[in-house]
C-alpha cells in the first residue's frame, strides 16, 4: 500500500511541435533524430551575478564556465552549442562582462 501526502502534486509535460523540456534541456524530435540543447523557461530574465557584483573574480569566471560546459554538454550539434554561445554572449554583455573575458 502506498501513501501519499495530499500536498504532493505531479505534473506530466506533453510534447509541443515534437519537442519536449526535461530536467534543464530540450529535446526534439526531427525525421528519426534527436536534438537535445539548454532549455529555458519563457520567463527567464538572464539574472546572473552582474559583473560588477561586489565577489571574487573567481566566481564570475566559474559562472562563464559553468554556463559553458553545460551547454557544451547538452548541445548534441555545433549549430546548437553555437546558438547557445550567442545567447550567453548576449546575456553576459548586458551584464557588463568584458568581452575579453566572455
Amino acid at each position: 500500500m502506498m501513501l501519499v501526502h495530499p500536498a504532493i502534486q505531479f505534473a506530466m509535460e506533453t510534447d509541443v511541435n515534437s519537442s519536449l523540456p526535461f530536467v534543464g534541456m530540450v529535446i526534439a524530435k526531427t525525421d528519426n533524430h534527436l536534438k537535445i540543447s539548454v532549455y529555458r523557461k519563457k520567463t527567464n530574465k538572464g539574472l546572473v551575478l552582474h559583473y560588477q557584483s561586489q565577489v571574487d573574480n573567481r566566481y564570475k569566471r566559474s559562472l562563464l564556465r559553468t554556463m559553458l560546459d553545460r551547454a557544451k554538454r547538452l548541445s548534441s550539434s555545433p549549430d546548437l552549442f553555437s546558438k547557445v554561445c550567442y545567447d550567453l554572449r548576449k546575456m553576459f554583455l548586458k551584464l557588463k562582462y568584458p568581452v575579453k573575458l566572455i
